[in-house]
């Protein structure tokens, strides 16, 4: 009987020790799930591309992710939305969002710490009727701005380009058939100015179809060993009449015996195109090509593997290139000064 009740007593002592056991393991891993899930939200918000901004019923930013807080360069916990930025339009946004309690987007522009265009999305928290915050994504359409800018920018440029010979040969034209076809001196100028603009419209079109075929990928390249001396002295010897009717000289700087592997064709186009363009906005100077290959560096970041390069530079003492300029040079019909420049004519 004895032995009974000591079991019994032993049973009854441990079952609570075992129960606050199993309490407590589940309790431990229910923290360690919410630790893991807070770590993973986290993780997901530091490495989004967007800015995220999440706020309270007031206004109040209680989460910001990294990308936020380098748009707005400064820390974002704890501050009202008003206090991120002076911005109008955000602030509408986010008064548009909470009046209405639906999604509202929009775009704005923010000086600070450098400029950059976003496109913001602001949705409302909403739980069985009450707001508990809202949620801001920015994501920064800088770039596509600047595309957009270029793409108008290159509509209008182009559209000058055509309509300048094509007035000529329209008003020429006219100017032929009310009756000065008859004025046989005259007559043959006017006809030489309808073709000389009639040629500069074809390379016009030419000069867009290359373009497209470039960004198309239909371009095919030839690629050899060209002797890089003979393709300067041709260009040279090619432009040397335009040069000496301005009274600039072209001085070749060649390497002997410097190779280039590649597209012997393209690679007097571009020589063409610089040197072309050095003599157009040069007075009285010069424009000199000079080539010459470059010590053997790693190819690829792949050691032991090495390659020479030649570097080829045409240099004028021309009027230069603004320093604001610049990072628009690749930009088609991109002109730094267009009313001189289109004068010249070139693409």
């Amino acid at each position: 009987m004895k032995n009974i009740l000591s079991d019994l007593f032993l049973s009854t002592t441990k079952e609570p020790d075992s129960e606050l056991s199993r309490l407590s393991s589940e309790l431990r891993a229910t923290l360690e799930k919410l630790k893991d899930e807070k770590e993973q939200r986290e993780a997901i918000l530091a490495s989004m591309e967007e800015g995220v901004i999440v706020t309270d019923p007031k206004g109040n930013v209680t989460m910001a992710n990294r990308k936020a807080e380098e748009l707005f360069g400064k820390e974002l916990l704890d501050k009202r939305v008003v206090e991120i930025s002076r911005n109008p339009e955000l602030h509408r946004i986010i008064e548009e969002g909470s009046q209405k309690r639906e999604t509202v987007t929009g775009e704005i522009t923010i000086a600070v710490p450098h400029s950059v265009c976003l496109s913001v999305t602001m949705t409302p928290l909403i739980r069985n009727t009450e707001k508990l915050g809202s949620v801001i994504v920015f994501h920064e359409i800088t770039m596509l701005k600047k595309l957009e800018t270029m793409r108008i920018d290159f509509v209008a440029n182009v559209s000058h380009e055509l309509k300048t010979p094509l007035t000529a040969i329209k008003g020429f034209a006219e100017t032929l058939k009310e009756g000065a076809i008859d004025d046989k001196e005259h007559a043959a100028r006017f006809v030489d100015i309808i073709k000389e603009n009639a040629d500069r419209l074809s390379r016009l079109v030419e000069d867009l179809l290359t373009l497209s075929n470039i960004e198309l990928g239909k371009v095919s390249f030839d690629i050899r060993a060209v002797d890089v001396e003979e393709v300067a002295r041709t260009i040279a010897s090619t432009l040397e009449p335009k040069a000496k009717a301005k009274g600039i000289s072209l001085e070749l700087d060649i390497e002997k015996g410097v190779h280039s592997l590649s597209d012997k064709d393209r690679l007097a186009q571009i020589l063409l195109n610089l040197v072309d363009n050095g003599i157009k906005f040069t007075e009285k100077g010069k424009v000199k090509i000079q080539a010459q290959s470059t010590p053997p560096v790693p190819l690829f970041g792949k050691e032991g593997v090495q390659g020479a390069f030649v570097e080829i530079s045409v240099t004028d003492t021309g009027t230069g290139i603004p320093p604001k300029d610049i990072p628009r040079l690749g930009e088609r019909f991109y002109r730094v000064d267009p009313a001189r420049s289109r004068e010249l004519g070139g693409t």
